[in-house]
């Protein structure tokens, strides 16, 4: 099969993975998130099989017990693949995925969609710093040290042999490495949602339109926070000085400062002040985790 053919098959494939979604879920976006938590999660698996070979290798070549130096190689070399390394095997999915989602936000305010500087600008941002919240950050990868090296002195202080140190490895790690659906899920949902409403907040700039609806999916699942907002109005000038201004966040703490997650009780507070006022720390979905609302032109 030549290059073409392989990649028609490969968009058809998609296609029909998004109808399944749309079918399942009733919602192209849930769709759109549900085909990237598919490809992170096979990507994960391959990458976390491969890693686990590669160490156990690594254990059981030579003779005698393993020495402190043959640990720290194979710590070292799991961190390396396990940690921020493998954020590279998934980059693609998540950049093709943001700039479908970004695109389509823009067609939904039905504008056609082309790049300018600050479109360029978003996308890089969102397939960066955005993503590095929920999982390829800093303590992400301290959490991957502790969590080796306590396997590590674990094999130490029993005195195992290469063989059973192998496989202690290979059994925790299988275990331990393990990610649940819902945390691609997660992860997938967060980079359309926040992708598509970066795509729209550019959108509503290009087309001039001053004012959008918060509008939510009402039902058992729907958060205080999207109840609190559903219908309100909020100025768009307010949605791109959010963006700008997370654009130029240099750490983790300011992305989440700038863009926070809305507790139950903070919702409290905002409908005991001003039931009808947006508080001025609310600006573009997600609110939450797996949230679901989106602005809308009124």
């Amino acid at each position: 099969m030549n290059s073409l053919l392989k990649q028609e098959a490969k968009e058809l494939l998609y296609e029909v993975d998004d109808l399944l979604g749309v079918i399942l879920k009733g919602d192209k976006w849930e769709a759109m998130a549900n085909r990237l938590s598919n490809l992170l999660l096979k990507k994960w698996d391959k990458e976390q099989k491969a890693a686990i070979i590669e160490t156990i290798d690594l254990l059981i070549q030579g003779e005698g017990y393993i020495s402190d130096e043959e640990m720290e190689i194979a710590v070292n070399t799991l961190e390396a693949k396990l940690g921020t390394s493998i954020f590279e095997a998934m980059r693609k999915d998540i950049e093709t995925i943001s700039l479908e989602s970004y695109s389509k936000g823009h067609a939904d305010i039905g504008i056609t969609f082309e790049f300018n500087t600050t479109d360029k600008k978003a996308l890089y941002w969102l397939t960066q710093k955005d993503v590095k919240q929920f999982w390829i950050g800093d303590s992400y990868n301290t959490w991957i040290n502790n969590f080796l090296n306590e396997m590590a002195e674990e094999v130490m202080k029993q005195g195992m042999g290469r063989v059973d140190a192998g496989k202690y490895f290979e059994s925790i790690l299988s275990e331990g490495f393990s990610r649940k659906r819902s945390y691609w899920e997660l992860l997938a949902e967060h980079v359309v949602t926040r992708s598509r409403e970066f795509g729209k907040v550019s959108a509503y700039e290009k087309s001039g339109i001053t004012e959008v609806k918060i509008v939510a999916v009402i039902d058992h699942r729907t958060s205080a926070i999207c109840r609190f907002l559903n219908g309100k109005v909020i100025n768009v000038n307010k949605l791109v000085k959010q963006r700008d201004e997370l654009m130029k966040a240099k750490t983790l703490k300011q992305i989440k400062k700038l863009a926070p997650w809305y507790s139950d009780k903070q919702v409290e507070i905002f409908e005991g002040k001003n039931p009808d006022k947006i508080p001025s720390s609310v600006g573009l979905p997600p609110y939450h985790a797996r949230c679901r609302t989106r602005t809308v032109v009124e």
